[in-house]
């Protein structure tokens, strides 16, 4: 009882959200990510002032990863496909996934999937998904910074931008 308490705490906040419930549990969905991926829209709001910020975190890891798995079926097809992207905005908030950002970032290349992680400081990233944002994302845009975050990104942008550029 004690072990599996705090996950059906979790749970039960997360399911007694009627939005929720309908989204999750009703087993065939309307939404075929594939056909997203090959060149649909979806875009998902979840308002963490509506939903509260567990079922945010949970309802959008079921999302990123169900993405995924998408975009892993696709590769396994061996026809030509269309690039896509997974755009996520407050990616700190979606990391409880059965793969990490970092190894999503690694591999994604491979299924033609764009992924474009918004944050707004580094802090609010663990050091796993720091060094793989940083040895695997191609393209960084980087706005005005803390002086602690211009520190440790001005290795992007040296010799052109050193730290007191970006804060």
């Amino acid at each position: 009882a004690y072990a599996t308490a705090p996950l059906l705490n979790k749970l039960r906040a997360f399911l007694l959200r009627d939005f929720v419930l309908k989204t999750v549990a009703t087993g065939a969905t309307s939404i075929d990510m594939g056909a997203v991926l090959d060149g649909g829209v979806c875009l998902v709001r979840l308002p963490k002032g509506v939903l509260g910020d567990e079922t945010v975190r949970l309802l959008g890891s079921f999302i990123v990863a169900k993405v995924w798995q998408a975009a892993a079926a696709r590769a396994r097809l061996g026809q030509p496909r269309h690039d896509c992207s997974l755009v996520i905005d407050e990616c700190h908030n979606f990391l409880t996934l059965p793969i990490g950002l970092e190894e999503m970032l690694a591999e994604a290349r491979a299924y033609r999937l764009a992924l474009i992680l918004a944050h707004q400081d580094l802090a609010q990233l663990p050091t796993d998904l720091r060094e793989g944002i940083s040895a695997n994302a191609r393209s960084k845009l980087i706005f005005s910074v803390s002086p602690e975050d211009a520190r440790l990104l001005e290795r992007h942008t040296l010799p052109a931008l050193g730290a007191h550029d970006l804060s």
